[in-house]
C-alpha cells in the first residue's frame, strides 16, 4: 500500500521538527563551551561540548556553529558567544598538511604568557595545548587592540583550511587532566619560554609561578558542579 499525501507530510513534518531539536541542541551545546581563560575553563566541559558537534557530523556542527556567529554579530552582538564559536573551531578543526598548522583565531594576544614565543610547531593550538588528547587552556585572558576577528569568518578560514575532527575526545577526569597539565608544564615548549624580555622596545617580566597557579585553575573547576 503506498503512503497517502496526508501521510507522507506527516512524516515530512516529524522530520522537520527532529532536524530543527537537533540543530537546537548543537547550538545550545555551542553556548555551554567554558570561557577559556584558565581560572573559568572546564577540559571536561570543553570535551562535552565538542563530542556532541563531533557526533553531529561536519555539516550540521558547521550550521549551528555559523548560526550562533552571526547571530552573536549581527543581532545581539553578543561577544562571548562569538568568541566560543572561535574556539570551538580552533579544537574542531586540524591542519590538513603536515607543514601546515591552521592560525589561531583572531582575538588578541594571550595574557600574562610569553605569547610572543608561543607560537607553531611547539604550540601549534593556541590558545590550547592538546596533550593525551585533552585540551588544555594556556592563556589567562586576551589583550586587544582594535577589533576581533568575526566568528563567522575565522569559521570560514576553518572550513576551507582545516580538517574537521571524526574521533571523538576522550571525557577527562581530574587525574587525566592533572597528569596533562604537568606534562605540559614540564615540557621543553615550556620550559624554553623567557619571562623576562624586550618586544618592540618595551620590557616585560612575567611571574612564571604565578601563571602556573592560575593554570591549575581549570582542574580545580572540574571539581565543582
Amino acid at each position: 500500500m503506498k503512503p497517502t499525501s496526508s501521510a507522507l507530510q506527516l512524516l515530512a513534518l516529524m522530520l522537520s521538527v527532529q532536524a530543527i531539536a537537533a540543530t537546537n541542541e548543537l547550538e545550545e551545546a555551542i553556548r555551554a563551551f567554558p570561557s577559556v581563560p584558565a581560572q573559568e575553563y572546564r577540559p571536561d566541559a570543553a570535551v562535552r561540548c565538542l563530542n556532541a558537534l563531533i557526533s553531529a557530523g561536519k555539516e550540521a556542527s558547521s550550521l549551528a556553529l555559523d548560526t550562533v556567529a552571526r547571530g552573536a554579530e549581527e543581532g545581539s552582538g553578543d561577544r562571548r558567544a562569538g568568541e566560543q564559536v572561535c574556539h570551538i573551531c580552533r579544537l574542531l578543526f586540524t591542519q590538513r598538511k603536515e607543514n601546515e598548522p591552521l592560525r589561531a583565531p583572531g582575538l588578541g594576544n594571550p595574557s600574562l604568557v610569553p605569547s610572543c614565543r608561543m607560537e607553531a610547531p611547539e604550540w601549534p593550538d593556541m590558545p590550547f595545548a592538546i596533550t593525551n588528547e585533552i585540551p588544555l587552556s594556556v592563556t589567562l585572558g586576551y589583550r586587544l587592540e582594535g577589533l576581533s576577528e568575526r566568528a563567522s569568518d575565522y569559521l570560514s578560514y576553518c572550513l576551507v583550511n582545516g580538517q574537521f575532527r571524526n574521533v571523538k575526545f576522550p571525557l577527562p577526569t581530574v587525574l587525566s587532566a592533572s597528569n596533562a597539565l604537568n606534562r605540559v608544564l614540564n615540557s621543553q615548549a615550556w620550559n624554553t619560554l623567557k619571562w623576562t624580555n624586550s618586544v618592540n622596545g618595551k620590557d616585560y617580566i612575567i611571574i612564571e609561578s604565578h601563571v602556573r597557579k592560575q593554570l591549575w585553575k581549570q582542574v580545580g573547576n572540574m571539581t565543582t558542579n
